[in-house]
């Protein structure tokens, strides 16, 4: 599986940040977007997605 942030279209609200039950996302100050810490560790709840009002965040479970 692979999550992808897009960052065209990410707006930085940090929603993925705030939902994510499994905490994979963090801010990446570098960069003004939330970064993906550790992947194992999703849930593939998809409540990130759901929740990512720019539809910035796509999900690949053929990976």
């Amino acid at each position: 599986m692979m999550i992808k942030i897009n960052s065209e279209k990410c707006v930085n609200c940090g929603s993925c940040i705030r939902i994510c039950p499994a905490s994979i996302y963090s801010p990446d100050i570098e960069n003004d977007r939330p970064k993906i810490n550790d992947l194992k560790e999703c849930l593939k709840c998809l409540a990130c997605i759901i929740s990512c009002k720019a539809d910035a965040i796509t999900i690949n479970i053929f990976v």
